[in-house]
């Protein structure tokens, strides 16, 4: 299908109004829209979450708008497995997925750590209703080697030479969590190997991210990095 838009967002937080808004707003039609990650799926019970999602779903129809989402850490990674969730309008994307939109190549791959995890619920099960033991960025240095043209790619993290550092903005979380700095160190490093080898191979023009609730916009070597703050949309134009 050929969009006459394809749009980045950064989280939403189930804040799907936010979506409905920019279309109303900027009169938004037959539109791809990918979430960065956060879009704030499975913090409440499954029926409720689908209510939600097909009262959405109908409204996105209206405008001929599918979303795409990537996966967060503040969002249940179930749902991300296969196409048992997915809607008409509303697509959840597996880690590694690449879409090929407009003809152009955009790789997904979710995940991030909560720097305020000690603060949220979890459950001896390894799940609990605000925290996922499986948040993470995972690394698949086999996937990666069999990746070509891609154009784009889109995390919910960043690379560690991308915007922000991890430096001492960080330090009351670091406080907190003893072990936080470094798997956050360590997950950002994993992000940064991700762009290294897939460099070796494909030319990638734009990496869009959210998870910082800020916007900055940099370049690394021939690759522009793009950090989407919440509720930021950005029209992709290669």
């Amino acid at each position: 299908m050929k969009y006459d838009f394809v749009i980045v967002s950064g989280d939403i937080h189930d804040k799907y109004n936010e979506v409905l808004d920019f279309i109303n707003k900027y009169d938004i039609k037959n539109a791809a829209i990918i979430i960065a990650g956060d879009f704030g799926i499975g913090f409440e019970h499954p029926l409720a979450e689908n209510s939600k999602l097909k009262k959405f779903n109908t409204k996105l129809k209206e405008s001929s708008t599918t979303v795409f989402v990537v996966r967060g850490n503040h969002d249940d990674p179930s749902y991300f497995y296969g196409e048992r969730y997915n809607k008409s309008h509303i697509k959840f994307v597996s880690d590694y997925s690449v879409l090929n939109i407009n003809d152009i190549n955009i790789l997904c791959v979710g995940g991030a750590v909560s720097i305020d995890r000690t603060s949220r619920k979890r459950y001896t099960e390894g799940r609990g209703r605000d925290w996922w033991f499986d948040e993470t960025f995972k690394l698949d240095l086999e996937k990666i080697k069999t990746l070509k043209n891609i154009d784009i790619v889109i995390t919910h993290s960043s690379p560690s030479f991308a915007y922000p550092y991890v430096k001492n903005e960080f330090d009351d979380w670091f406080k907190k969590d003893e072990f936080l700095k470094n798997d956050v160190e360590s997950e950002r490093n994993d992000i940064a190997t991700l762009y290294n080898n897939l460099v070796k191979n494909n030319n990638i023009k734009k990496w869009y991210y959210g998870h910082f609730h800020t916007h900055n916009e940099m370049y690394y070597d021939n690759t522009q990095f793009i950090c989407l703050s919440i509720y930021d949309f950005k029209e992709i134009l290669l």
